[in-house]
């Protein structure tokens, strides 16, 4: 029993104890020795019951402790990771949202330089060394709150006559340079030139003069060389009403009464779709300039215009001066 009690190192003693109470004593080898003496000449029972080394019942709460420390750590590892997915997500949606405004708001821009609202060709084309203009400025309410734009603009000296627009997209103050850019767009523009009766329409100079001589007022309220689409709808519409049947007869169009009526009543309403209608209407008389002319017209400027004759009389159909187009033979 000695050796046993060796080789198991200290002992659990369970003893009956004094008034049949149990209770339960750790021992050393030596105690437990004289204790079991004891006990057989008193006659009491004691249940001796080996007790497991200490290192390997720690060792089992140890690996307990880190199996549930390793279980929590997965857990909120794996929490964190889909979390950063959503933000993700959903910072992706944000960028995507507002670069899309600032396409819009690009496309906003470059309409108002090509509509010359925003003059910054004709800046741009004023300047002389190549240097830059620029201008900046908020979006409208439909844009989110905060985005600018600043437009620069330079002549190309690469490509003479055309100028170098860039427009840049910004989520503040333009001035600012913390403030985020959006997008950035160059593109290529033409400073706005006149409508040249004579070189965009082929009239000869004797339809230009009896063009002139015929408008109240002659060149100085309408130059030929020199036609200002935006000068021409800011006309009194009791001198428009005098020059638009001299351009009609200029363009080779014959207008009655009526059809001028219509079209008067038209330009005055502002309703685009009716003025496009009646172009449809009177094209084919050869009324309207852009309409269709009859089928298989002769070129020249004195001839019919063709199927799809639009713009100048004759053959032209609102191309260069010369150019047949389907269904007719150059003049």
């Amino acid at each position: 029993m000695a050796d046993r009690l060796r080789r198991n190192g200290p002992l659990r003693v369970q003893d009956a104890g004094a008034f049949g109470r149990p209770f339960t004593r750790y021992t050393s080898l030596g105690y437990a020795m004289a204790e079991r003496s004891k006990s057989i000449a008193s006659g009491r029972d004691a249940l001796w019951v080996r007790r497991a080394p200490v290192g390997r019942a720690r060792g089992r709460r140890g690996a307990a402790l880190l199996e549930v420390v390793l279980s929590v750590s997965i857990l909120v590892i794996a929490m964190g990771i889909i979390g950063f997915a959503f933000r993700n997500g959903q910072l992706d949606i944000d960028r995507a949202e507002l670069r899309t405004r600032a396409m819009m708001a690009t496309e906003q821009v470059l309409t108002n330089i090509d509509l010359a609202t925003l003059p910054i060709v004709q800046q741009a084309e004023a300047t002389t060394g190549g240097q830059m203009t620029d201008l900046s400025g908020a979006m409208d309410i439909d844009a989110p709150p905060g985005m600018s734009y600043r437009v620069m603009a330079g002549m190309d000296p690469m490509i003479p006559g055309a100028a170098r627009v860039q427009v840049d997209i910004f989520n503040g103050d333009p001035t600012d340079e913390n403030s985020p850019l959006i997008l950035s767009t160059m593109v290529l523009r033409a400073p706005p030139r006149p409508i040249n009766l004579g070189r965009d329409f082929g009239l000869s100079d004797e339809q230009l003069q009896q063009l002139t001589d015929a408008i109240p007022g002659g060149a100085a309220v309408l130059d030929p060389a020199a036609v200002d689409p935006k000068a021409l709808a800011s006309l009194d519409l009791d001198m428009l009403a005098q020059i638009l049947p001299m351009l009609m007869q200029a363009f080779g169009g014959q207008l009655g009464e009526a059809q001028m009526q219509q079209i008067m009543e038209a330009i005055q309403s502002g309703d685009q779709g009716q003025i496009e209608q009646l172009q449809q209407q009177l094209g084919g008389a050869g009324g309207l300039p852009g309409g269709q002319g009859g089928q298989g017209g002769r070129g020249g400027q004195s001839g019919r215009g063709g199927q799809d004759g639009a713009g100048q009389p004759g053959g032209n159909s609102g191309m260069m001066p010369g150019t047949p187009r389907r269904g007719q033979r150059g003049g």
